[in-house]
């Protein structure tokens, strides 16, 4: 008697699992999702991001250390709207910036971040380290229900998460889609090495003068440059 009873127990948990699982199956080719994880800018950079250091052969791909400094600059980029990072080599600044920004398009609405660097195929698709395939590697290395849909664009290279309707945009320092969108944030990389640096920061103005958030990062480059003039708090 007990051992029927168990085997119906069992039958009826098989029952009800089946069941679920035929749901949840329905339910994500309706697009839905079950358990998708929303959470700090924090715990997704130190926990979920993993990156590329060309550097360790052995080791090459690993997650963004969790250093006092980096959770500083994590601090300081989530009040703050404006920012300039003066970094150094392996610093992993980029990383860190190219990740915090992705957080802000795949768990809030309606953001349209831009990613500027010199060339566009520094900031778009062209190579594993252009900031665009940065972005797409952490998204990649995502568990599958943290992901939200993500549609890739080469021409212009695009990150679009159509669920939050946000997008990355990859953009040169001369684009002329600085001009046409407010963004939401802005992530400026290597902006020392860039020559038309203040034509493109006086295309920003619409985003900073709005509220939106502003992200400057470089390695040094002497003192004949706009990021200069910005660190060092110099008006011209």
């Amino acid at each position: 008697m007990s051992n029927q009873y168990t085997r119906k127990q069992e039958e009826d948990k098989l029952e009800q699992r089946t069941a679920r699982e035929a749901v949840a199956d329905f339910a994500s080719l309706l697009g839905f999702k079950e358990d998708v994880k929303i959470i700090s800018a924090h715990d997704f950079v130190f926990n979920y991001c993993y990156t590329i250091d060309p550097h360790d052969f052995d080791n090459a791909i690993k997650k963004i250390p969790d250093k006092i400094y980096i959770k500083r600059l994590i601090d300081v980029w989530l009040v703050e709207k404006h920012m300039i990072v003066v970094k150094s080599r392996q610093m992993m600044a980029t990383w860190v910036f190219v990740a915090l920004n992705l957080w802000q398009a795949m768990f809030h609405k309606g953001q349209y971040v831009f990613f500027i660097s010199r060339k566009e195929s520094d900031a778009g698709l062209d190579s594993p380290l252009s900031l665009l395939s940065r972005a797409l590697f952490i998204y990649n290395h995502l568990p599958d229900n943290m992901k939200t849909l993500c549609i890739k664009s080469s021409a212009p290279p695009i990150l679009k998460f159509v669920e939050m309707d946000s997008v990355i945009h990859g953009v040169s320092q001369d684009s002329d889609a600085l001009r046409t969108y407010t963004a939401s944030s802005i992530f400026n990389d290597e902006m020392a090495f860039q020559e038309k640096s203040r034509e493109s920061y006086a295309a920003l103005k619409p985003t900073i003068d709005g509220g939106g958030r502003l992200t400057c990062v470089s390695t040094p480059n002497g003192k004949n440059n706009l990021f200069y003039e910005l660190a060092n708090d110099i008006s011209r």
